[in-house]
């Protein structure tokens, strides 16, 4: 309650999340750090555009990159009222699409023009969320390509490795 202002009363006639389920013909789910609005409606078969994690490539040096640092970053001015209601569906979705805006004029300046189409944008997506810095353990800071030979070892042998992370160590 204290971050959606939803109270429980509210919900009372409306259906679990567990009965949610996308429209047909859905191919890509956009949304910052995706992967948690794509569990929680049941990990549908659906490509997963990351605006956390392109935000994340195009703007390394920001302190930040959750949606809230983001929308400040391109935004300051009018950042308060954009974030009063951030944790509300509606306007989350509006500073997502924002940011998505901010995203792809980023893209089309570091590549030279537009991003063709959605699939093209997803295989940037999927690029954007291999780490190439480790952000935790004993090595929490270090190039994953300089990381020694046993750690990488030891780390693909942990069943709840995230995949990206697993790309990246078997680069």
């Amino acid at each position: 309650m204290a971050t959606s202002h939803i109270l429980d009363e509210e919900l009372t006639d409306c259906l679990p999340h567990t009965d949610f389920s996308l429209p047909g013909g859905v191919v890509y789910l956009i949304g910052h750090n995706v992967d948690y609005d794509w569990r929680v409606i049941g990990e549908p078969d659906v490509k997963r555009i990351c605006t956390r994690a392109l935000s994340s490539k195009l703007w390394p040096g920001a302190d930040s990159h959750t949606q809230s640092a983001m929308i400040y970053l391109h935004c300051r001015a009018e950042a308060p009222g954009l974030l009063r209601n951030s944790h509300a569906a509606l306007d989350g979705m509006k500073n997502c699409r924002l940011l998505q805006v901010k995203i792809l004029d980023q893209l089309a300046t570091q590549v030279g023009r537009p991003v063709s189409d959605w699939e093209e944008l997803w295989e940037i997506s999927e690029e954007s969320r291999i780490p190439t810095i480790i952000g935790f353990g004993k090595h929490k800071g270090a190039a994953i390509a300089d990381l020694p030979s046993d750690y990488k070892r030891w780390l693909l042998n942990q069943t709840d490795l995230d995949p990206f992370m697993r790309k990246a160590l078997c680069r």
